[in-house]
């Protein structure tokens, strides 16, 4: 999931949402299927279009989550569920309901830690310290964000430390401190081959 998502922001990534749009109708059946047969793989599915759903239909990919996050048996796939609320946070932070993305952040936190999933925990807290910067609560974002950026440091993960010093440059009004933080997530973008995020 990880190496698709920096593919998706990479040199070839007009070729990957060409080839996302070509397999559209085939990615419905496979989303219908899922949601008949399999919610742990509609959840991990459904969840993995993030960048497709924000390029190019939210409510479509937010409907999809809901089905998947509403099903029952989604509890008993605890890390499928906190990757799909992961998703779903971001296309409601886009669509402006701030306070369900807050409350999906939340769960997911408390889904990866009870699991054991350190990657993920820098995932939420990201998206959460994100909500909280839109809803101008920047003591919570700043908090949220030095956890990311410990925890996805600790890990020896340069594309998630990148995303927590952009999260983190965007939530202070000191200019020396946001452009090093952007300065340090520009070179760390580029390691990976980040050819969206470093722009």
């Amino acid at each position: 999931a990880r190496r698709a998502e920096i593919g998706l922001r990479s040199f070839n990534q007009v070729d990957w949402m060409e080839r996302l749009n070509v397999e559209r109708n085939n990615i419905r059946p496979a989303l219908h299927w899922a949601g008949q047969t399999d919610v742990e793989s509609g959840l991990y599915l459904s969840a993995s279009l993030r960048r497709y759903w924000e390029s190019s239909n939210m409510v479509e990919g937010l409907e999809w989550l809901q089905t998947f996050l509403n099903w029952q048996e989604a509890d008993q796939f605890p890390r499928a569920k906190a990757v799909a609320l992961v998703t779903y946070g971001w296309l409601l932070t886009w669509l402006q309901n701030f306070d369900r993305a807050d409350s999906a952040a939340q769960e997911s936190l408390d889904l990866f830690r009870a699991i054991g999933d350190p990657h993920g925990e820098v995932d939420a807290m990201i998206l959460g310290e994100n909500v909280a910067q839109f809803k101008y609560d920047t003591e919570a974002a700043s908090r949220l964000g030095e956890q990311a950026l410990a925890l996805a440091r600790s890990l020896g993960d340069p594309w998630q430390e990148a995303n927590a010093l952009t999260y983190l440059g965007w939530n202070t009004r000191n200019y020396d401190l946001l452009f090093n933080y952007w300065g340090q997530a520009i070179s760390l973008y580029r390691e990976v081959g980040d050819q969206v995020s470093r722009d």
